[in-house]
């Protein structure tokens, strides 16, 4: 297992810090929205309704469109399997004080992570999903570490 997870980082390492395509992304809704209606079908078939909501005009940001379209899809994945069917999936949008910090929040009504998940969720391989590699917030750290962004995750669950 420690074998195979020195290669998984060094595979990760290879694709999401070297290959960084790096270019200013002046309206990040748009991306967004392209990833969302790439899973219309999914969505609809699911009765799953999303929304998103930027309080104002965001400020401009750099980075990899390509790879933050991955970001949102496996995040919007996530809260599509955690709601199964009938629900929302809220993406909120925001830059506070210094116009260079923005945050992106996606939420959803679906079942939670319970405390021993939250503690486990950024290991490597570990899953609550029957047919999940426990690989997807792993590359989504990745990606987001790459263009100095964070990722954090809360739950009501118990």
């Amino acid at each position: 297992m420690n074998r195979l997870n020195m290669v998984l980082t060094k595979y990760l390492k290879t694709i999401y810090q070297e290959k960084i395509q790096s270019s200013i992304i002046n309206d990040l809704k748009r991306p967004i929205k392209e990833v969302i209606n790439f899973l219309k079908n999914d969505l609809k078939s699911r009765s799953i309704e999303v929304i998103v909501n930027f309080t104002k005009k965001l400020p401009n940001i750099r980075g990899d469109e390509d790879q933050l379209k991955q970001v949102f899809l496996n995040l919007i994945k996530n809260a599509m399997q955690a709601i199964g069917e009938k629900g929302k999936i809220l993406i909120k949008g925001s830059s506070h004080g210094n116009e260079n910090y923005l945050k992106v929040s996606i939420s959803d009504n679906g079942c939670g992570i319970d405390k021993y998940e939250m503690q486990n969720i950024f290991k490597p391989y570990f899953t609550t999903k029957y047919d999940g590699t426990g690989l997807g917030l792993i590359i989504i750290e990745k990606i987001l570490k790459a263009h100095n962004a964070n990722i954090s995750i809360e739950s009501n669950k118990k």
